[in-house]
């Protein structure tokens, strides 16, 4: 949108750039509340704003799902795998 660190920190109610900085950077991310602050500004969905790390966390915590509730139906029968497919997806 052509905005600079600046505008984007004023707006936000931010004291300096830096913190604006680390997050272009990946040196940090912002607070829940600043990330829905980036989202409303630029007229996106927080979940756009943060895509690879979404698309990465959804992966690691299918496959953990998985593997716990497979370890869990190996010693409790009593689970279903329909339980595993409404985790998963």
């Amino acid at each position: 949108m052509g905005y600079d660190q600046q505008l984007v920190a004023e707006i936000l109610d931010l004291n300096h750039t830096n913190k604006i900085s680390r997050w272009e950077n990946g040196a940090a991310l912002p607070t829940l509340v600043n990330a829905f602050k980036l989202a409303g500004l630029y007229h996106v969905y927080v979940e756009e704003l943060f895509y690879d790390l979404m698309d990465k966390t959804r992966s690691e915590i299918t496959e953990r799902a998985e593997t716990v509730l497979a370890r869990r139906q190996r010693t409790s029968p009593a689970i279903s795998t329909g339980q595993v497919e409404s985790v998963t997806n």
